[in-house]
Order: structure tokens, then sequence, then C-alpha cells
């Protein structure tokens, strides 16, 4: 595991001991990290405990989108946080055929979840269809966001951003941006 990744599937002696640790909320504004974790028979996935509070008890799951545009995920906001979604998607024309697409991509595909008291969630069958999301998920914390991934795509994607990173901060510095 990497710094800032964490793994919550353990092994039932361990979750016992696992249980009793206190999760401290993230002073960060937005979600960071990476978490892994696994779907169970009814596509139910355990929301990494970090995430579980600034997500609430309902949260949106929607159709995502990888760098470049390439690679299925979802998004994953709080309530809250979709509405500025939806109200930045109200903005753009109503007719432009991009705006269009962009609204049936997001909007069109978003469902409502709730948390259940073990802290899952199940993510649509349609959704976990679209980024073909199988038994492994990875939780991938993005500011106001969370990118869920099915952990095989999220290696190659982060085998992609480690080939961009490079010119991207190289770009994004010369626009004045500072790390």
């Amino acid at each position: 595991m990497t710094m800032g990744e964490y793994n919550e599937n353990t092994a039932s002696s361990d979750m016992v001991e696992a249980q009793q640790v206190e999760v401290r909320p993230s002073k960060c504004k937005g979600f960071i990290g990476e978490y892994s974790h696994t779907l169970d028979s009814k596509g139910r996935v355990i929301i990494p405990a970090r995430f579980r509070d600034e997500l609430g008890e309902r949260f949106v799951v929607s159709k995502g989108m990888g760098v470049q545009g390439k690679g299925k995920c979802l998004f994953a906001y709080s309530i809250e946080e979709f509405d500025k979604v939806q109200d930045g998607l109200n903005e753009m024309p109503m007719f432009d055929p991009y705006s269009i697409t962009m609204r049936n991509h997001f909007r069109g595909s978003a469902s409502e979840v709730d948390v259940d008291k073990q802290g899952r969630a199940c993510i649509p069958p349609r959704l976990r269809q679209y980024a073909n999301i199988g038994d492994s998920t990875t939780f991938v914390g993005d500011g106001p966001r969370i990118i869920i991934w099915d952990s095989a795509e999220w290696e190659r994607q982060n085998a992609v951003d480690d080939e961009l990173i490079f010119d991207a901060v190289a770009a994004k510095y010369a626009e004045g941006f500072k790390l």
C-alpha cells in the first residue's frame, strides 16, 4: 500500500480489532486518499470510513470518466455537492449538443444511494455495468467528489496518470498554479 491508502477488508479476526479503532475525520477540505474494498454478492460495498461523514447517509452516484475521457468510472457526491453540479449543468445552453450530452451523462445516470448501518451502499447494477466494476473497487478522493473504479481499471488509469503528471504539473504551473 502507498501513503494515503488503507484497505478495510481484513480477516474477520482483524475486523473486530479494526472496529474498535476510532476513525478521526479528515481535517482536509474535500475527499483525499485511496481505499480498496470488495463488493458482496448483492452489489454492496463498504464506503471508506473517512468518506462516510462528508458523504452523509444518502449520496449521489453517477457515471464518470477517466483521464482524458478514457476509462469508465463512477463519481460519488454528497447531496449538497451534487446540487452544485446540477446548478452548473443548468447554466449550460439548453439545446447545445455538448450540453445535452453532459446533462444526460452526469445527471441522467445519477442515482441516490443510501448507506446502511454497516457502512455499506449498494451501487446500482446499471452503474456497476457501465464502469465494469467487478468484485473489487477502489475509491479515490478527488476534492469535492469521490471517483469509484474497478480496481484493475484504476491500476491502468493510475499508470496513465504517472505518465502524464510531469507534463500536467508543468502546464498548470505555467498558468500560475502552485503546489
